[in-house]
């Protein structure tokens, strides 16, 4: 993580004030917001790790040491100090908050690799320490993993009462950060009043993704914001059972009862679901129920205004045909059908074709259960319905023939997969024509990178040139039309480390090596605020871009600590998600990288290498043990195979080398060599 020095507040820390004595020393600062900062620091007497937050508004962190205060440790962490602190170094107190360190996991990668019932009672201990906010009289207002730290003894501690507020007081919809939205219920988008079924919901997507490896609007989230926010104020979860058939109806059912749209229809209390939680890991029966048929009808009208009216009308309509002609029956059929094609493509594509489709192009899968999914959707994208120029039904148009571009190209049938991207960027240009803003002007970006992406595989520099261009000066467009949307400035990462990579194919090293430094620096400011594997990922590309960078520029020392920094986000990343494929292979790359260039510097007498570990051996046998699980999952893919071969070969090598080194350092008695 790139960290840095000092933090974004006034006084130079060169201009030491001898008349104050300070009590705290930074160390790493671990997360920010434009109007706060939190930092690992170090208190000097008594000495002792501490979490130190600061920030300009005052009141604001007194009224979260008061609600920190109110609740009490261990639930929890204690406060230390709050008001104008004294740094080490610094000229001037800054206003601050230091409280006890917790050490540990978010709850989320805690309890990856543990059992089911284990992790289902971390997660009942979740729910008894939101029940002790709630007691105080308080809202958290932001559960989310991140916030949730289980400690070494397993016991489970809340963070951040930054959100708190008395039970009562309205939400501003502008308040959350873009990493709190997929936890944010729907009465808190629309700037409600707070209430315990508010945190119910975000522990409810917790628990969603505990069971099922997934929250309930990844879909959506991989379209930006605005469509995640759209789908959580206008729809109802998927069942986490469509998702991950494993889950048991019982758990199915706690689940969908605590993401009830309607806050009187989730439970009443965090306890009330800690206790459900308890009841099922007994093998009682729990309380919770899959919601009743007239209650999703409700929902559906009540969500989707538009279809309400078209069918009540087509309804009125057939009602009225019925009474006044011995037509009525005609009339039904062909209301019914009218009906059906404003229904059938939402409801069949968006919770079966497009959920599993995205689940098979994510997670792999083999050769012919995807070419079963591809079929699937060809089908679907030939039905007369989806030729009406809808815009609800025209962008899951785009939706699909994004995700058929992006499987057909997992199968190198590149010039298929361009047809794909380009019918895709088609439809997003008129919809962004139609209606100009982040959902659809982000979408056309993707569709023109991964075309672009495809052209300069095949070789037409010119086709590269053109997307990567006008990509760029979209997404350019779209950060400085909305600065705050994460997403977008992902986006306008992503474009600079195409253009890089374009430039230093052509030997334009220095425009290169600007882009992929400004490529790391947004990656490191998105990491910071959405602290999650898939922008983490973002971090190990840009490290491997420069690493590559520094290996044209003949900087071998630089381009080892790319490639160790790369190394160390592919562990973190694996500990998150061990599942993902894409970053096994990516690690398995950079273990060779890193041997490689190991190797080559170890000849030069010179060189004083700064870190030993994991030796080359270490980490070919890494690789070797990940090439292994790769094969076997992903065995039909010829890449696979390419690169299992690389490993063995560097293996080889390695152990060639060993040996003549053994038998240098001996003679031939047997005897070491003076």
């Amino acid at each position: 993580m790139t960290c840095d020095p000092a933090p974004h507040f006034e006084g130079n820390p060169e201009e030491a004030n001898p008349g104050s004595t300070p009590r705290f020393e930074l160390i790493e600062r671990v997360a920010w917001r434009e109007d706060r900062e939190v930092w690992r620091a170090r208190q000097i007497w008594p000495p002792r790790q501490i979490a130190l937050k600061l920030s300009h508004d005052l009141p604001q962190l007194r009224r979260e040491a008061a609600a920190l205060v109110r609740v009490g440790p261990p639930t929890v962490p204690e406060v230390i100090e709050v008001g104008e602190i004294a740094l080490h170094g610094y000229p001037e107190p800054v206003p601050g908050l230091a409280a006890e360190w917790v050490e540990g996991l978010p709850i989320d990668s805690a309890t990856l690799s543990l059992p089911l019932p284990e992790r289902l009672d971390r997660f009942a201990r979740l729910c008894d320490a939101v029940e002790q906010i709630h007691e105080a009289g308080l809202i958290h207002g932001d559960i989310k993993p991140l916030n949730v730290r289980v400690d070494w003894n397993g016991e489970v501690r809340v963070l951040d009462l930054g959100d708190v507020r008395p039970r009562g007081k309205k939400f501003a919809t502008e308040e959350f950060a873009t990493g709190s939205l997929a936890y944010s219920a729907p009465e808190r988008l629309r700037g409600e009043s707070a209430t315990e079924s508010s945190d119910v919901y975000s522990l409810g997507v917790i628990l969603y993704d505990l069971l099922a490896g997934a929250r309930p609007w990844r879909t959506q989230e991989a379209d930006g914001p605005h469509a995640l926010r759209r789908a959580i104020l206008r729809s109802d979860p998927p069942s986490p059972r469509r998702v991950a058939p494993w889950v048991s109806p019982a758990m199915e059912a706690i689940v969908l009862q605590a993401l009830a749209s309607h806050p009187g229809r989730r439970y009443s209390t965090a306890r009330a679901i800690g206790e459900e939680i308890r009841r099922a890991l007994r093998g009682e029966r729990v309380h919770a129920r899959r919601p009743a048929a007239n209650s999703r009808l409700w929902d559906f009208l009540r969500h989707h205004p538009r279809q309400t009216l078209a069918v009540g009308s087509l309804i009125l309509a057939l009602l009225a045909a019925i009474t006044i002609s011995v037509g009525g029956a005609m009339a039904a059929h062909s209301a019914e059908r009218r009906a059906d094609k404003l229904r059938g493509p939402v409801e069949q594509v968006t919770t079966v074709l497009l959920d599993q489709v995205e689940r098979f192009a994510r997670l792999g899968g083999t050769l012919a259960t995807r070419q079963k999914w591809i079929a699937l959707a060809e089908r679907t994208l030939a039905r007369p319905d989806f030729a009406e120029n809808r815009g609800e039904i025209r962008a899951i148009d785009a939706r699909l023939h994004r995700l058929l571009g992006e499987l057909i190209d997992e199968e190198d049938h590149h010039e298929l997969a361009i047809e794909h991207f380009e019918r895709a960027r088609d439809i997003y240009e008129a919809l962004y024509e139609r209606e100009p803003g982040p959902e659809y002007g982000g979408c056309l970006s993707i569709c023109r990178v991964r075309i672009g992406d495809l052209a300069f595989q095949s070789g037409d520099e010119e086709l590269t040139a053109e997307c990567y261009g006008f990509a760029f000066q979209l997404d350019r467009d779209l950060h400085e039309e909305y600065p705050d949307d994460m997403t977008l400035y992902d986006d306008l990462g992503y474009s600079h480390e195409r253009i890089g990579s374009f430039a230093l194919k052509h030997g334009d090293v220095h425009e290169a090596g600007e882009h992929f430094r400004e490529r790391l620096k947004i990656a490191t400011e998105v990491f910071q605020i959405e602290t999650t594997p898939h922008r983490a990922f973002a971090l190990l590309q840009s490290e491997s871009l420069l690493a590559e960078f520094a290996g044209k520029t003949l900087h071998p020392s630089w381009q080892l600590e790319c490639l160790w920094r790369s190394h160390d986000w592919g562990e973190w990343i694996l500990v998150a998600t061990p599942n993902d494929r894409k970053v096994v292979r990516r690690h398995i790359s950079t273990c060779l990288a890193v041997a490689s260039v190991r190797q080559k510097l170890s000849q030069d007498p010179s060189y004083s290498e700064s870190r030993t570990s994991p030796t080359i051996g270490e980490l070919l046998s890494d690789a070797r043990t990940l090439a292994e699980v790769v094969v076997a999952a992903d065995g039909h893919d010829p890449a696979v195979h390419r690169l299992k071969e690389s490993v063995e070969h560097a293996w080889e090598q390695f152990q060639k080398r060993s040996a003549e080194d053994r038998d240098d350092r001996f003679d031939g008695s047997g005897k070491e060599s003076p």
